[in-house]
Formats: structure tokens, C-alpha cells, sequence
């Protein structure tokens, strides 16, 4: 078993090479023997009277935790020891349950993000690589597949709009490019001039969707209103039978009788 060395005191240090500097002691009591030896040869030259002084007023002026690491090398580990994660955060409270459940939902919600976001680049990249090799089947059903996941991006649509004109389909052209420029698609030089688009240029339709700053033409619906149905005026006999009722029960006088009976014959 290895002893433990026993502290050094900083005071008792520069005191020493205060007054026994010139001997070296303060080096033998620090554990510096080599340094001391030096000492006890040079005591005759007087340097060692000044080094001595020098030492006393570098150690006592010296910081605690710095004379520590070097002269006190077990003292000085506990500066260095690491604390425990309650004592490291002190401010820290445990999560409760719900807060668990919403942290462990969000971290859900953040995997399906990535996953969704890949599998969206994986759809458009193969899309694209299936439209290189002429392959236009496949390049739809991966940018069918991609706008599932994206329904509002301009890129996958002007894509499916150049796939559909190659094809000769000429109102799904259309209708994939007006969805396109809805969604932010405005590179129209791009729709004039894009090779695979050529064939839905020379369509009539695709004059009157230029002409509309590259929309379509939609007929708008009128909506329907709701009329209500008139009341009918009662039946004339009903009306005169009523106004009797009235009178005989009292509840109008033979003059207001009259002017009802004026009234309906007008």
C-alpha cells in the first residue's frame, strides 16, 4: 500500500524560504530534493540568500489552488473530481409523467420528420434517374409516389407536367402545371423552351393557358341559392270564414269586420 504524502502548507513554505532559504530547506520540505542539494552547494556563493527571498515571495503570493497542483498533487485532484449530475444541475427537477410523454412524442415526431424528409429525396432522386434513362413509367410512379408526401411542391409537379407531355396527355400537362406555378413554380422561360414540353406547346390548349399567365381556365360554379318558397295566400273562402269566426266569438266588432271584409275583396 503507497502512503499518502502528507500536505504542504503554503505559509510554512515561503516562511522557510524566508529564513532558511539559503540552505535550500523550504526545496527539501516542498519534496524538491534535487533543488535542495543545489542549495547546500551554492550556500557559500550569497545567491542562494537571494534566491531564497525570491522563493519566499513567489509561494506566499502564490494562489492556493495553483500551489496545490504543484505541490500537493492529492489535494489538488479534488478540484478536478467530477460532481454528480444532481449537484452539476442543481436547478434540474424530474420530468413528470405527461412531460415524459410529450418529450417522447416529440422525439417521435422529429425520427418520422427524417424518415418522411429521405424518403422524399430517395422518391425524387429516382424519379429523376428513371426520367434520364427514358424510363417514364418508373419516373411517374416515383413522382406520384413523392407528391403523396409533398403535394405542394413545384418541382415534383413541373416533373409529372413534362412526363405527362412526353406521353401526349395533354389536360394531365396542363393541369400539373397550373398546380405547379399555384404552388410557386415562375421559371415560365423554362416552360417555354423545356424539351419534353415541346408536344403540349403545339397543343390549342396550351395558347389559352399562356395567354392566362400559365393558369387554367376555370368556369366558375354559380352557387346555388336557396329560394324560399312563397307563402300562398290563403284560400279567399277560408280567409272569410276566418274573419266570421273572429266576429261572432267577439273578437272583432261588426266595423273592424267590415274593414277586414273591404280589404279582401280589394
Amino acid at each position: 500500500m503507497s502512503r499518502r504524502s502528507t500536505p504542504k502548507d503554503k505559509n510554512v513554505a515561503a516562511l522557510l524560504a524566508l529564513t532558511l532559504g539559503w540552505a535550500g530547506v523550504h526545496r527539501f520540505y516542498l519534496g524538491q530534493i534535487g533543488l535542495g542539494i543545489l542549495y547546500v552547494f551554492l550556500m557559500g556563493s550569497g545567491l542562494t540568500t537571494v534566491l531564497g527571498f525570491i522563493d519566499a515571495l513567489a509561494i506566499f503570493f502564490m494562489d492556493q489552488e495553483k500551489f496545490d497542483r504543484k505541490f500537493n498533487r492529492e489535494r489538488a485532484r479534488s478540484y478536478y473530481r467530477p460532481r454528480s449530475s444532481r449537484n452539476r444541475y442543481p436547478h434540474r427537477r424530474r420530468l413528470t409523467a405527461e412531460e415524459e410523454a410529450e418529450a417522447r412524442r416529440i422525439a417521435e415526431r422529429v425520427r418520422n420528420k427524417k424518415a418522411h424528409d429521405a424518403r422524399l429525396r430517395q422518391l425524387i432522386k429516382s424519379g429523376k434517374e428513371a426520367f434520364k434513362n427514358f424510363d417514364y413509367d418508373k419516373a411517374l410512379e416515383n413522382f406520384s409516389e413523392a407528391l403523396k408526401l409533398d403535394p405542394r411542391n413545384p418541382a415534383i409537379l413541373f416533373n409529372m407536367a413534362c412526363l405527362y407531355s412526353l406521353e401526349e396527355k395533354g389536360k394531365e400537362a396542363l393541369e400539373a402545371l397550373d398546380k405547379a406555378v399555384q404552388y410557386g413554380f415562375d421559371d415560365f422561360s423554362r416552360i417555354e423552351t423545356h424539351e419534353a414540353l415541346a408536344w403540349l406547346r403545339t397543343q390549342a390548349d396550351f395558347k389559352t393557358f399562356r395567354e392566362s399567365n400559365y393558369r387554367l381556365k376555370r368556369e366558375r360554379t354559380k352557387k346555388k341559392i336557396e329560394v324560399k318558397e312563397e307563402q300562398q295566400e290563403p284560400d279567399l273562402l277560408e280567409q272569410l270564414n276566418r274573419l266570421k269566426q273572429l266576429r261572432e266569438r267577439g273578437m272583432l266588432t261588426e266595423m273592424e269586420y267590415r274593414r277586414e271584409l273591404e280589404k279582401l275583396k280589394r
